[in-house]
């Protein structure tokens, strides 16, 4: 990916501070609007404990978020570590005891136009996963569960790559 859609994508994720997530599972379509706070790529979200949504990600990970500006799609993951040292300024919400923080890894943004409809342009966020891993190897204490999360998406990327005939970069 492109250094300046990469810088493009970070600029977008932080400009809301409440999103829409969409999931599905068990529990069925779930939609709802929730606070939010973005470090690089990675958006966080609180959840209340009681939410259909974290039954719905415990079955099935894939979730689109929905803000003014842009749609996301990405993979959720239900954070169950002590999470004071991420330093979410989300994490001193009211209310944020009663909720799980969830953090989202996008895949895709897609960018609205500021008038009319449709997008202006779409940032696919998975061509990218070689450099991640070679950055993840390079400091492993940093993230350690990114790592193999990181692995596991290369080789989907990779399998994609031989059974439908495209690579990313």
């Amino acid at each position: 990916m492109l250094d300046y859609a990469r810088q493009h994508a970070i600029e977008a994720l932080k400009l809301p501070h409440r999103v829409v997530l969409v999931t599905s599972g068990p529990a069925g379509v779930q939609a709802g609007e929730f606070a939010c706070e973005a470090i690089g790529l990675n958006l966080y979200l609180l959840v209340p404990r009681t939410s259909d949504h974290l039954f719905n990600l415990e079955h099935e990970s894939s979730v689109t978020l929905l803000a003014a500006g842009w749609d996301l799609k990405g993979e959720a993951r239900i954070i169950c570590d002590d999470p004071a040292h991420l330093q979410l300024d989300l994490l001193g919400e009211p209310g944020a005891e009663w909720c799980e923080l969830v953090r989202i890894i996008p895949y895709q943004i897609q960018i609205r136009r500021e008038q009319g409809w449709g997008y202006l342009e779409t940032i696919d966020l998975t061509c990218n996963l070689t450099s991640k891993i070679r950055r993840c190897l390079a400091h492993p204490a940093n993230e350690p569960l990114d790592l193999i999360e990181l692995l596991c998406y290369y080789w989907i990327i990779l399998l994609k790559s031989i059974f439908f005939g495209w690579i990313c970069e």
